[in-house]
């Protein structure tokens, strides 16, 4: 080949090397100001092809403020209003059980009124000590005050007697020793007596006070050996019988107030806000049959850690202990400690959206709304309550603002919509 050949050659690619790195990057057609890049033309030509796309009616809703009744599925039990498991504070036999001494039985379910006899217990020793310590008391009474009261002591104690004999001579002798009659030795002994009479009778006195309150201790102690009922309800336990020893503090009787019953549940904290004393309706179902009437009456102020829930208790009359025949038929039968389901009803006012519009995006949960421009704007929400259908949102929302309620799949943020009417 040539020295010209190949240097034509050379010419040739150096131009298409030249050509292929500046045509793909712009050309101009015309000249001066109506001159544009290529790439801006694409750019104008999707934006001019972009069209809004378009919804049906009933795929927004809006945000509305209103109050909705929701309904809370819980579950619990019925608990009786008072319940006290009953211990003697004094240990013995048992010699009675129950008020009728010669029956000598308590039966489950038996009702009792309040300060009846449950059980009886015997312990010698006990009564002993109150027999002794009564006839110390007596024979200190009888030195101390006669056949008297305390408040009018008998003039012919034994111990008022030398008192008053003892004064008696000392004033007798004060006279003679002002006439100097008698010698000062004998006025000072006759002094010394008395001062003793008197000591004596105050020194008795007060051993008479201190037998008087462990006499009254041991009388006491002598009553609690017969136990009874703190209330008026029906024995639900029985844990002793007749002639078994019992030892002080050991719980032998459980007696049950069924008059009325407490439902206690526990309530998932979102909730309890809601919650309103003797207001909030709770309505357990017991044998297949609902039991209304029963209202929120107790609510603890602490949240269980574990369960974030709080526990709650709605009161129950209790027909079938103090109701009429109608009444008693009309209540299915419920024994304390019975568990049941229960709904409770709430009244909740607020922001609520249709629970369709809210959609879990990007881990949160997320409204999609339409600005009035027609733009898709995505925003995160808090909700709070779900019922009929609604979400509660706790915030970050307005009433009357426009929301989808589907579609949010295939719909980004900063699209632009039209809504079609229905009648189109």
């Amino acid at each position: 080949m040539t020295y010209e050949a190949t240097r034509s050659i050379r010419s040739l690619a150096l131009a298409a090397a030249l050509l292929a790195v500046v045509a793909p990057l712009s050309f101009t057609l015309g000249c001066g100001d109506d001159t544009f890049v290529a790439g801006d033309a694409e750019q104008a030509n999707d934006e001019a092809t972009t069209e809004p796309v378009s919804l049906e009616a009933d795929a927004v809703a809006t945000v509305e403020s209103r109050q909705l009744k929701v309904r809370v599925p819980v579950v619990g039990s019925f608990l009786p209003v008072r319940e006290a498991k009953i211990a003697p504070d004094e240990a013995g036999i048992v010699a009675q059980l129950g008020p009728d001494e010669s029956r000598n039985k308590l039966a489950l379910g038996e009702p009792m009124q309040r300060g009846d006899v449950l059980l009886r217990l015997e312990n010698r020793a006990l009564r002993q000590q109150l027999v002794r310590s009564q006839g110390q008391l007596d024979s200190l009474h009888f030195r101390l005050f006669g056949h008297g009261e305390r408040s009018v002591p008998d003039q012919d104690a034994e111990l008022v007697v030398a008192m008053r004999h003892a004064e008696t001579e000392y004033q007798r002798l004060r006279e003679l020793a002002e006439q100097r009659a008698i010698p000062q030795s004998r006025l000072d002994a006759a002094e010394h007596t008395f001062a003793q009479a008197r000591a004596a009778f105050e020194s008795h006195l007060k051993q008479f006070e201190a037998l008087e309150a462990e006499h009254e201790l041991l009388q006491q102690r002598v009553e609690d050996l017969t136990v009874r009922a703190p209330f008026a309800g029906r024995i639900s336990e029985v844990r002793v019988e007749l002639g078994e020893h019992l030892a002080a503090g050991v719980a032998a009787v459980t007696l049950i107030d069924d008059s009325h019953l407490d439902y206690e549940f526990r309530l998932p904290e979102r909730y309890v806000p809601q919650v309103r004393l003797d207001q909030t309706r709770v309505m357990p179902s017991v044998g297949g049959r609902g039991v209304d009437g029963l209202r929120v009456t107790e609510i603890s102020p602490r949240v269980d850690a574990a369960s974030r829930s709080v526990r709650l208790r709605a009161r129950l009359e209790n027909p079938r202990v103090d109701g009429n025949e109608e009444a008693r038929d009309a209540m299915p039968e419920i024994a304390a400690g019975r568990f049941a389901d229960a709904t409770v009803w709430l009244e909740v006012s607020g922001l609520f959206v249709p629970a369709t519009a809210v959609r879990l995006h990007d881990g949160h949960d997320t409204v999609f709304l339409i600005d009035e421009q027609g733009r898709i704007e995505s925003r995160r929400v808090r909700r709070g309550i779900q019922g009929e259908g609604h979400i509660q949102i706790l915030g970050n929302l307005r009433p009357q603002e426009r929301i989808l309620l589907r579609g949010q799949a295939t719909l980004e943020p900063g699209t632009v919509v039209e809504i079609r009417d229905e009648d189109d």
